[in-house]
């Protein structure tokens, strides 16, 4: 599921539509457009910056 989040993000930074980002990924464009919100919302630094199990 991370994985699918960071790339919906990355793909923010293509200026890509949600729709043509849910086609490339196999995702709903309702969830594409609420994890680009939510980014944008809270201005998250990196998909890095999350805290990983076993680091």
């Amino acid at each position: 599921m991370r994985a699918l989040r960071r790339r919906i993000v990355r793909a923010r930074a293509d200026d890509v539509s949600n729709e043509d980002v849910a086609a490339q990924l196999g995702a709903p464009p309702q969830t594409v457009g609420r994890r680009r919100s939510r980014f944008v919302r809270y201005r998250i630094e990196s998909a890095s910056s999350e805290s990983r199990t076993g680091a």
